[in-house]
């Protein structure tokens, strides 16, 4: 998305279109013609800009559009359906070597009571001791939580640009909401033992951190004061774009 230069062209273009129009009224020799003169530049100037806006709509929705697309790819497609309380087959001999589907299809009948302890103790930080994630399947859960909070900072980066805004993250709210409720807190553990700071800016943002805190809580780290006022203003919705 190349906002960036847009500003510059429509801004090029509007006084090119205004410029035109002005010459037109200097040039009339009677009071009328300078009117149509005016009239046709303000004519100018409204069409222009509505162009304009039409066209950076397009471009939010077609930005839109790909980073949906990007969210529901196959590399988050583990952790997704983890949160969403399914489980994966722990007694594959290679899982590597099965569709994300298979490997996922295989555990669906474990008991849901068991799910949020065990999706915590997979993504523990394994920098503990007697920590260590050698098991091929935790690995590849692990994997897809990373491919996760990857787009989740990527989000949270687009945000902090304004090249997103907050009515437009509410299609991943669920996911968002789901990392902060599910696993006993476990996907909040692994995203701080693993830098994944963005995650819980987010987390600020939308309230998510309002709706039910507990031990594993955190405020969010601010990257700047200007960035700090910024998402006040989008908790408390007072800066929507």
């Amino acid at each position: 998305m190349e906002g960036g230069q847009e500003p510059f062209v429509f801004i090029t273009k509007l006084k090119t279109v205004f410029m035109q129009h002005i010459y037109l009224c200097v040039v009339a020799l009677d009071s009328w013609e300078i009117m149509i003169g005016m009239l046709l530049a303000a004519l100018g100037f409204i069409i222009t800009y509505a162009e304009y806006k039409k066209s950076n709509r397009i471009k939010r929705a077609e930005f839109l559009e790909e980073l949906i697309a990007e969210f529901n790819e196959s590399k988050t497609y583990i952790a997704r359906k983890l949160l969403d309380d399914f489980w994966f087959d722990g007694k594959l001999a290679n899982p590597k070597e099965y569709s994300d589907e298979a490997f996922i299809k295989g555990g669906s009948g474990k008991a849901k009571g068991n799910l949020a302890a065990d999706l915590a103790m997979v993504l523990r930080d394994h920098k503990g001791q007697d920590n260590e994630v050698i098991d091929e399947g935790e690995q590849r859960v692990r994997e897809s939580f990373d491919e996760l909070l990857e787009f989740f900072t990527k989000l949270e980066y687009y945000l902090s640009l304004k090249l997103i805004s907050k009515p437009e993250l509410y299609y991943f709210e669920y996911y968002i909401n789901c990392c902060y409720h599910k696993a006993n807190g476990g996907v909040r553990i692994f995203a701080a033992a693993y830098g994944y700071k963005p995650l819980f800016r987010l987390f600020f943002v939308m309230n998510t951190d309002k709706k039910d805190k507990d031990r594993y809580s955190q405020k969010p780290e601010f990257t700047s004061n200007a960035q700090e006022l910024y998402y006040h203003d989008l908790r408390n919705d007072l800066n929507i774009l």
